[in-house]
């Protein structure tokens, strides 16, 4: 596929994570204006894994449900953060290829869920998570086509503002399109689109960001968590991207 020119069409900037400080410092000053930096990015229904951090608060995995720059909500039916709003808690934010700990206050409590205010700054956290913004805005601008009528000659049709779409046929093809470049799974031949880690990465956080999943979405989603965790393992293994 395209790849290169898919990454222009989505405005995909990589940053190394190895980049030193001072460049760190002047990317997020630039990118402090930006109001995306607020943008609640979504996890996916079967939780952290692949470019969304595990989150641990003293080695026991807590559940998230969204997050952003700013802070995150949590799932707590166990009442293991606590209730009392103000209460300042230490959180481990965990990815394939390194970890940072964060502090985070209880800004608000409602039922089940922790919303969690993030007190501290971390250059390095502040890029790996605004990292999942841009993908995650894409797929928040997708609706699920209406087929009351029967006349949709697919079984399932997604589209957004910009003429995007992720089509399920009925065959069993599953085609997401972005500017003329399509990603194609289940094809006759079983050759399937070939993404690296970066670009399934990419393309799990649109997926996994637009609303109200369905059925279909939601195990094409299960689908590329396993590629994911089989690509993470293959690179962690020999040292390579997938």
């Amino acid at each position: 596929m395209g790849w290169q020119k898919l990454k222009q069409l989505l405005g995909i900037r990589i940053t190394p994570v190895d980049a030193d400080d001072a460049s760190i410092q002047q990317l997020v000053s630039k990118n402090l204006p930006n109001r995306r930096q607020n943008f609640r990015v979504q996890y996916p229904k079967i939780g952290a894994g692949g470019p969304f951090p595990h989150v641990y608060m003293i080695d026991t995995e807590v559940l998230i449900a969204n997050i952003s720059a700013g802070g995150c909500l949590v799932i707590d039916d166990t009442d293991r953060l606590g209730s009392t709003v103000g209460e300042i808690i230490p959180l481990d934010f965990v990815w394939p290829t390194g970890s940072i700990r964060k502090r985070a206050r209880i800004v608000g409590v409602t039922y089940d869920n922790r919303h969690l205010q993030f007190v501290d700054f971390n250059a390095q956290f502040f890029l790996q998570i605004n990292k999942l913004v841009p993908p995650a805005m894409l797929g928040n601008s997708f609706h699920q086509v209406s087929n009351k009528s029967g006349y949709l000659a697919a079984a399932e049709m997604w589209t957004s503002q910009s003429n995007n779409t992720l089509v399920f046929h009925h065959d069993g093809l599953v085609e997401l399109t972005f500017g003329g470049e399509k990603i194609r799974w289940g094809t006759a031949n079983g050759r399937d689109t070939k993404m690296n880690l970066a670009q399934l990465s990419y393309i799990y956080v649109v997926l996994a960001n637009m609303p109200s999943p369905s059925q279909r979405l939601n195990l094409l989603i299960e689908k590329l968590a396993t590629q994911i965790a089989v690509l993470e393992y293959a690179q962690k293994k020999d040292g390579t991207d997938g």
